[in-house]
């Protein structure tokens, strides 16, 4: 076979007799060792046929059911050219940790959903003076989606320049999908904590989540990435995207290891003391449903995105991808503690599919075959 797993992080059993005692006995616990083995061997065939349509990158996919760990298991592409020191750009991702920095300040008491931002900054034009914390979170505010402020190195200078902008619709009478709202919240992370974006969210999300193999734009630009490398680009970026600039922060802009992104899966988990329980539910459910080409119906959330799935179980998604062909997604099925992450430097597949989409659509409907899904707990 010539995909082969480079690092097995755990495949553990509870078993309660001897090896030799187990060897002997046929009883159904025999079966349930026989599953793991079984779905690795598929997922490395499914990983082997992406790779031949030009996929490289991470898979990682981890279940536990009845308080142990059925299997957690990382993959890299075989061709050498990524493994664990290998990092991807996040792109939309970014969204989710933006999101949850929001969550803290409010936790903390200095914001609410209600906020307006014309109550945080003193240069809101009148027809944004309303726009509310929920709505820049729910991409409800009307604001477009123009990458208004990609390139320009100063807070005022872009944001002024997304204030010039024309609403496409009046706050909450629509939807459009926004990088620039995110943007302009990591804007009011700033304003509001009195710290840089990249300080704030590193103290409050990544270090209680130990994510030690994530770097900010700023961070890449600058090579303070060290002992770590970049995945090859499908499209190369520009030259004038050099540079710390408010088109990559807050919205996107992060690149982080597989092992990483693996972790963002527990920020809707109220047991990674990063935020509240009550927090965690108010961010992840939805406001309305949408129609995606790529996820079909989904519901919209605050930085992240409600899953309907045929079986009824909650799934949180995160998702993103850049023009230059790094993309990534993360499904997280609480009820069944099942996380599937995925990172490519590809962005589409020969069919027309996001590769991280398409793998993890694939990986989940193994799950569904082998009715890990239905009896996992």
């Amino acid at each position: 076979m010539k995909t082969k797993s480079l690092k097995i992080t755990a495949v553990i059993f509870l078993i309660t007799i001897s090896l030799m005692s187990f060897k002997n006995k046929s009883w159904n616990a025999e079966k349930n060792v026989n599953k793991p083995i079984d779905i690795i061997e598929q997922i490395n065939l499914l990983i082997e046929d992406f790779e031949s349509k030009g996929y490289e990158g991470g898979i990682y996919v981890s279940s536990y059911g009845k308080g142990r760990s059925l299997f957690s298991e990382d993959y890299f592409s075989a061709n050498g050219n990524v493994d664990e020191k290998t990092i991807f750009g996040i792109a939309s991702v970014n969204k989710t940790l933006t999101s949850v920095a929001i969550f803290k300040l409010i936790e903390e008491g200095k914001l609410n959903l209600k906020t307006t931002l014309n109550s945080i900054f003193n240069d809101v034009p009148s027809d944004k003076k309303n726009i509310t914390i929920e709505q820049l979170l729910t991409h409800t505010s009307g604001i477009a989606d123009d990458f208004i402020m990609e390139g320009e190195v100063d807070a005022e200078k872009a944001r002024k320049l997304l204030f010039k902008e024309k609403l496409l619709f009046k706050p909450s009478d629509g939807f459009q999908y926004s990088s620039d709202t995110f943007n302009l919240l990591a804007m009011v992370i700033e304003k509001v904590s009195g710290k840089s974006y990249e300080e704030f969210v590193r103290k409050n999300v990544l270090k209680p989540l130990k994510m030690k193999s994530t770097f900010f734009w700023s961070e890449i630009v600058n090579k303070k990435n060290k002992g770590f490398k970049i995945a090859s680009f499908e499209n190369p970026i520009p030259d004038e995207w050099n540079k710390r600039n408010w088109g990559f922060i807050g919205s996107g802009g992060i690149f982080l290891t597989l092992e990483d992104l693996s972790k963002v899966a527990n920020l809707f988990d109220s047991n990674s003391n990063v935020l509240t329980k009550t927090s965690i539910e108010e961010m992840v459910t939805p406001i309305m449903d949408f129609n995606s080409r790529s996820m079909g119906k989904i519901g919209i959330a605050k930085g992240c995105f409600r899953g309907n799935n045929q079986e009824g179980l909650a799934e949180y998604i995160s998702s993103g991808s850049e023009d230059y062909g790094h993309n990534a997604i993360v499904r997280y099925f609480p009820e069944k503690n099942l996380k599937i992450a995925v990172l490519a430097n590809t962005l589409k597949t020969k069919e027309g599919g996001t590769v991280s989409k398409e793998i993890t659509k694939d990986i989940y409907k193994l799950f569904k075959q082998g009715q890990w899904i239905k009896h996992s707990n």
